[in-house]
């Protein structure tokens, strides 16, 4: 649904790209065939938006019409892109999330299934008292709702913080943020032994640097709770290691409960 909407904004400000006045034809323009022959290709054709209509008023009211009742608003799943909004958008997104509900009905269904089958090995086993209990959750289990298997990287390398970091920046990118050394303060304290050892620097100096990242789920505290369903609405910070030059978690706060602060 997310693809969807974004062609549609990508369509929507095509369309509304201005017009030309002129009245003139346009004749494509061609690369001179000796720049591609060598290659065994044909010639590239550059091409422009339609100016030529016949009734050209009526698209230039279209075009104004589309810009009134297609708008950009927030987003409808949380804190993510911006959804397509306005007295036509509002109506395009409810039918992608209704035409999502009915395709997700039977995956909701599998998941169910596969979910209670996976409590049902964990409860046996007496809870997960330790890392790798964990791997109970999936050895056997979610073949109705994953018919290909656990991403078999995933479940090697669950305990790895690069690809803990990686998985910030695949599936829900646009909740990270970098802190700008100025303008942006920090989120919150982390203890300097801790930094030193993780990092080789100081927090302050991360800062300065524009090495630190902040992914906010704090807005997320303010949301109501299903019974018997419990959440953090944490804030993680990560930074950019100068040594290995990779990307890396620093220290995640949960917000809730202790309002403990976790580190690698």
């Amino acid at each position: 649904m997310v693809a969807l909407l974004i062609f549609l904004g990508i369509f929507t400000c095509v369309e509304t790209l201005p017009l030309s006045d002129s009245s003139s034809s346009y004749i494509p323009e061609e690369v001179p065939s000796s720049q591609t022959a060598d290659i065994g290709l044909p010639p590239p054709t550059e091409f422009t938006l339609p100016n030529e209509d016949d009734e050209i008023l009526i698209r230039k009211l279209n075009i104004q019409k589309t810009r009134k009742e297609i708008l950009y608003g927030p987003s409808l799943i949380g804190k993510t892109s911006f959804f397509i909004s306005g007295p036509l958008g509002d109506q395009i997104s409810q039918r992608d999330q209704t035409l999502w509900s009915r395709d997700a009905a039977p995956v909701v269904q599998a998941v169910s299934h596969d979910a209670a089958a996976a409590l049902h090995d964990i409860q046996i086993h007496g809870g997960l008292q330790n890392l790798d209990d964990y791997k109970i959750l999936y050895q056997g289990h979610w073949s109705s709702s994953v018919p290909g298997g656990i991403a078999k990287g995933q479940f090697s390398n669950f305990t790895s913080d690069l690809l803990f970091s990686m998985e910030r920046l695949s599936t829900n990118p646009y909740i990270l943020r970098r802190l700008h050394p100025h303008a942006d303060e920090l989120p919150f304290a982390v203890d300097s032994k801790i930094v030193q050892k993780l990092t080789g620097s100081t927090l302050p100096s991360l800062h300065k640097a524009g090495r630190l990242f902040l992914a906010d789920h704090s807005y997320q505290k303010d949301y109501v709770a299903q019974e018997g369903r419990y959440a953090a609405a944490c804030q993680a910070l990560f930074y950019l290691d100068d040594r290995c030059h990779q990307f890396l978690p620093l220290a995640i706060k949960t917000n809730v409960g202790s309002n403990l602060t976790y580190t690698p």
